[in-house]
């Protein structure tokens, strides 16, 4: 019981630092058909859904991030608002977007790369200088 207090308490400083609440809407939200779309050469697609844990922490770390500095474009597609099964191409590979979060690099409006889960986009904020 400890515990989960603790760790309300911990997201709720957290959520109070970075200025976001759980049910705010992200200002740079696009739809999928706008994935290669963007006027910037290099940036960022964020996959999330608002009941995912994972996508409230990664969303919360860039929150935090961005009032710090954070310098890649990045936009955000509400999973739930997908009419149609979604596949990325990265060259001669393919992924059916099933699970969030998922970040996607696009590079001359070009999908480069893709990090799937908490762990994976963390690691790519961190290794890009993106967490402070």
């Amino acid at each position: 019981m400890g515990k989960t207090i603790g760790l309300i308490l911990k997201a709720a400083m957290i959520l109070a630092l970075s200025g976001c609440t759980a049910n705010q809407k992200l200002n740079r939200e696009i739809e999928y058909k706008e994935l290669l779309n963007q006027k910037e050469h290099y940036y960022l697609v964020l996959f999330y859904m608002d009941t995912c844990l994972a996508c409230r922490d990664i969303k919360m770390i860039i929150n935090f991030n961005e009032q710090n500095g954070f310098q890649i474009p990045l936009y955000y597609v509400d999973f739930n608002k997908l009419t149609d099964i979604a596949t990325i191409k990265t060259g001669a590979n393919s992924y059916t977007i099933t699970r969030v979060p998922l970040m996607i690099e696009i590079f001359e409006w070009q999908i480069t790369n893709y990090y799937l889960g908490f762990d994976e986009i963390r690691i790519f904020i961190q290794n890009h200088n993106l967490i402070k």
